[in-house]
């Protein structure tokens, strides 16, 4: 069955899964910025912090 033949049940599934994924995203972009400001990272420039380059080459 191809897109243009979808039922309304298809509709529905793909409603729902787009609205999850949107709600997810959204999640998942508050979480990076909570983690850059825990980090310290410069959120115009996405500079790595320097405690966090020393920690990498150790």
């Amino acid at each position: 069955m191809g897109c243009v033949e979808q039922t309304a049940t298809d509709r529905a599934v793909h409603l729902a899964i787009a609205r999850a994924t949107e709600r997810a995203h959204d999640e998942f972009e508050q979480c990076l910025e909570e983690i850059l400001v825990l980090e310290g990272w410069d959120p115009a420039t996405l500079t790595m912090p320097e405690q966090l380059k020393k920690a990498l080459k150790t």
